[in-house]
């Protein structure tokens, strides 16, 4: 039935149908248009008026009823006991305030103009709702304005509720202000919530009502409370709002729906309302008056045609011989002629039509002698094609999207060992070894080119038809067709296997050299030690047993036990550095407890904190700071003899303090230094910090670092710099 309108369309009748009736059509479509469009103009007019005062109005009582609200909390705020700043006077006080704790269910708080928390009723959900807020700048406004303010929506994790604070300023004797008393509503539960329902719901039952929306056009209230916290700030009556306008406007919703939006900011606040009514509720009667005059159109119209079509029939019959002709030659009979024995402009038509289907068959030979030629071109290109494949000096394979391989090119066969034919239908993932680097990591691989569409540089271990290892480098693009789907996957990929080697063998020669180190660490501290207690047992032993002079032995057993103690504080301290990363669990401060609790605390050395609670350091400075510290211990522990070390980490201006005290036995500042002075003021030097050695013989060691956290700042810029 649609291909039959569409030909009677298309068709000369349907032309002339058109030339007849579209002038008259245009005519009556454009006068029942404009009578549309001003009758339109004027409701609408009319509409947005109206929507806009309702937004006026109800932004108008929503503003009396919330300073009415901040009108309890200033009078509570005035109470002698809230402005003494005293908790106990403070309790009793609020505990007679019904209406106030009914008003704020979610607690009170009382701050100083500071922002320091003298007392509070439920601090825990105070102190999660007021932390999304920059509280100083607020107590700020609040000292500035000296009245009431409202925030915006908060959020907390303990109810999952939307909060609003009110903060009333509290003066002093003199008049200036000292403090602030915030409230927290629970917008579901309070009566602020409640009077909040009251108000924007203009018509219960009906489609029109009002929500609110606070200064970043977060929805503060809305009748559908899944909508709670939302952010509708790109949506223009709010965008409108919240740079303090107010009107009204057509616009759509966030659901698609078109809506009648009035908009007014709420005095007192940085809030605003909007109203909703859905535009099609407003139009519904202009529409059902359209409807039936267009119905009343469509019947006139119809008779006015059919009249026109009885007519052109009798006029229009010559056509069909032409058209049945023009049908022949467009289903491929280039040689057909058409025959019309007429005198006017049908006949002139039949002739040209004539000579176009000979041109038409002319050019049908021309383009199929022009697609041959360029089939030969294609088959000359992909033989070149194939010919650089087979050549190439790099490895190529191509696999499907399973990982079977369709293609593989000789260079490819020579480094797996496999002839071409055996490849070809074999699964990839079975030339890669039996290991984390090779088939597992392979499939993982393969899955990370499906989701990114490309591999680069990925390596990974195969394995050779006679079982030898081959590490490879891998790198794979899929191949498109015109559609832009993947049709395979082209791989390239180079012999690494002898690189790989070398890095290994350089990993055996590290580990050799670790196990010398700590060999030569074993000789030169706990060695020694407990060579020093063999001598000391035996000098003992003949004292006792040739001489009986126990006071020499006792002597001799003396300085065998701090050999001894000696000994198993340098082993302690080397089973310590063998361990894994120790800034890996938690930080600086973490670390020092591990090695004070590891070490220190285990030979009976008493130890002391003085660190800064939630202290928060870039990683790599507190890499710095742990050796520094680390090196400081090692020499109390080696060489100073301490039973007591004390350390301080915190924050002064800008700058990061450590520092170290031992009471051990001291040495001369001024004398020869070790390495491991020199090591720990290079680290400092790095960070263009400090470090003092406070030191003397007979009365222990403190070192003090002071590193600049600016600089620490500064490279991490640069460090992300570089990521970018």
């Amino acid at each position: 039935m649609r291909q039959r309108v569409s030909e009677h369309v298309r068709s000369l009748r349907g032309k002339v149908l058109l030339a007849i009736l579209l002038p008259g059509g245009l005519a009556l479509i454009v006068g029942v248009w404009l009578a549309f469009d001003g009758y339109d103009r004027v409701a609408r007019g009319l509409v947005e008026r109206r929507t806009a005062e309702l937004a006026e109005r109800t932004a108008a009582w929503l503003g009396e009823d919330l300073r009415a609200t901040g009108q309890t909390l200033q009078r509570v705020a005035a109470h002698s006991a809230v402005r003494s700043l005293n908790p106990a006077r403070m309790t009793a006080t609020f505990n007679d305030e019904r209406t106030l704790r009914s008003l704020f269910d979610g607690g009170l708080a009382v701050y100083t103009i500071g922002g320091e928390r003298v007392w509070a009723q439920r601090p825990e959900v105070v102190q999660a709702a007021l932390t999304q807020l920059d509280l100083n700048q607020r107590l700020d406004r609040i000292g500035r304005t000296r009245r009431v303010a409202f925030s915006d929506t908060l959020q907390t994790t303990q109810t999952d509720m939307p909060f609003v604070a009110a903060m009333a300023p509290i003066f002093d004797t003199d008049g200036a202000v000292r403090g602030a008393l915030i409230g927290l509503a629970n917008l579901q539960t309070s009566m602020i919530g409640a009077t909040l329902a009251k108000i924007l719901e203009i018509d219960e039952g009906s489609s029109t009502f009002a929500y609110l929306v606070d200064g970043d056009g977060r929805v503060l209230y809305h009748r559908d409370l899944t909508k709670l916290g939302r952010n509708y700030a790109d949506m223009t009556s709010v965008e409108r709002v919240l740079h303090g306008n107010q009107g009204a406007l057509i616009s759509p919703y966030p659901d698609g729906e078109r809506v009648l939006s009035g908009y007014a900011p709420v005095p007192g606040t940085d809030w605003g309302v909007v109203t909703h009514q859905p535009w099609r509720a407003v139009v519904g009667p202009l529409q059902s008056y359209g409807n039936t005059l267009l119905g009343l159109l469509a019947i006139g119209g119809g008779l006015v045609v059919a009249l026109v079509v009885v007519v052109l029939h009798r006029i229009l019959r010559p056509l069909r011989a032409l058209t049945d002709g023009t049908e022949r030659v467009a289903a491929g009979e280039f040689d057909h002629r058409i025959a019309v024995e007429t005198h006017d402009e049908l006949g002139t038509l039949a002739a040209r039509f004539n000579e176009m289907t000979s041109a038409l068959r002319a050019s049908y030979e021309h383009l199929e002698a022009q697609v041959a030629e360029r089939t030969r071109q294609l088959r000359a290109s992909e033989a070149r094609f194939r010919q650089l494949y087979e050549d190439a000096p790099l490895a190529y394979f191509s696999v499907d999207h399973d990982g079977v391989i369709r293609m593989a090119n000789p260079r490819a066969s020579e480094l797996l060992g496999y002839d071409r034919a055996s490849l070809m239908g074999r699964s990839v993932f079975d030339l890669y070894a039996e290991c984390p680097q090779g088939r597992d990591k392979a499939r993982a691989c393969f899955a990370k080119l499906q989701a990114q569409g490309e591999l680069n540089d990925e390596e990974l271990r195969m394995e050779r038809a006679d079982g030898e290892p081959l590490w490879i480098s891998l790198s794979v693009r899929p191949v498109r067709g015109d559609d832009r789907t993947v049709l395979e996957y082209r791989s390239m990929f180079t012999d690494i296997t002898a690189r790989k080697r070398a890095e290994a063998a350089a990993e055996r020669a590290a580990a050799l050299e670790e196990r010398a180190r700590l060999a030569r660490d074993l000789h030169d501290s706990a060695a020694q030690s407990l060579y020093s207690v063999t001598l000391m047992g035996e000098a003992a032993r003949r004292r006792l047993v040739e001489d009986g002079d126990g006071e020499q032995a006792a002597h001799h057993l003396y300085h065998m036990n701090r050999s001894a103690q000696q000994a198993l504080k340098e082993l302690r301290l080397i089973v310590h550095e063998l361990r894994s990363s120790p800034l890996a669990r938690g930080g600086v401060t973490q670390a020092l407890a591990d090695r004070l609790q590891a070490v220190e605390e285990r030979v009976g050395i008493e130890t002391r904190w003085e660190i800064e609670p939630d202290l928060k350091l870039p990683g790599d400075l507190e890499v710095e700071l742990y050796y520094i510290a680390q090196e400081a211990l090692n020499n109390a522990l080696k060489h100073a003899e301490a039973t007591r070390v004390r350390i301080r980490l915190e924050r002064q201006h800008g700058t990061v303090v450590l520092e170290i005290a031992d009471d051990g036995c001291g040495f001369d500042p001024d004398g020869k230094r070790g390495v491991g002075l020199g090591s720990m003021a290079e680290r400092a030097a790095q960070w263009d910090g400090r470090l003092h050695v406070d030191a003397a013989p007979g009365v222990g060691t403190t070192v003090r670092a002071e590193l600049p956290l600016d600089a620490a700042d500064a490279d991490a810029d640069v460090a992300t710099e570089r990521v970018a």
